[in-house]
């Protein structure tokens, strides 16, 4: 059985791992890291835009005009502006730019995910080109003393255990914003 302080001790352990990997993935990333931020925030944003505009949408649908909702009030007003009096007009219009806001959407989200995808596999293989630069570099009566099952060992699977560590890193950080 695991005490506390010792089950505590590995929360410790685990929280310092986590921000040093963080930290490493960060500065590997650089200003590609902070286009990906944006683009997170673009793809945040335009669904959110999408959320809100379901509002009017259903609003035109069952006929509640004379609802108070501020976003109810603001798209009769965008809706007087532009021109658009009847249901079908309205409805049109909306399924208009709500079709625009997905598609939009979708190519935000592809350019995130391909960047984000980009930083992930050029960090690991950085990583795993220091690891064989090390090795290079070692003097040979240190470099003959490894095994070469931990030297293949580190350069495969270590480094591939780092790589799904800022995979999921990286989708954490995706699905909290």
């Amino acid at each position: 059985m695991h005490s506390i302080a010792a089950t505590v001790a590995s929360i410790r352990v685990l929280l310092t791992q986590t921000r040093q990997l963080a930290g490493d993935f960060t500065r590997y990333a650089g200003w590609r890291g902070a286009r990906a931020a944006l683009l997170i925030g673009a793809g945040s944003l335009l669904e959110g835009v999408g959320l809100v505009l379901v509002i009017p949408l259903l609003g035109v649908i069952i006929h509640t005009d004379a609802a108070g909702g501020a976003v109810q009030r603001a798209s009769q007003r965008a809706f007087e502006f532009v021109g658009v009096t009847g249901t079908l007009e309205r409805l049109g219009l909306l399924l208009t730019i709500f079709a625009v806001l997905i598609a939009l959407r979708a190519v935000v989200l592809l350019r995130r995910d391909v960047t984000l995808a980009a930083i992930r596999i050029g960090f690991v293989e950085s990583l795993r080109g220091e690891s064989i630069t090390l090795l290079t570099n070692a003097a040979w009566s240190e470099a003959s003393k490894l095994r070469h099952a931990r030297v293949t060992h580190v350069i495969s699977g270590d480094i591939q255990r780092v790589g799904s560590a800022a995979f999921f890193l990286v989708q954490a950080v995706t699905s909290v914003s």
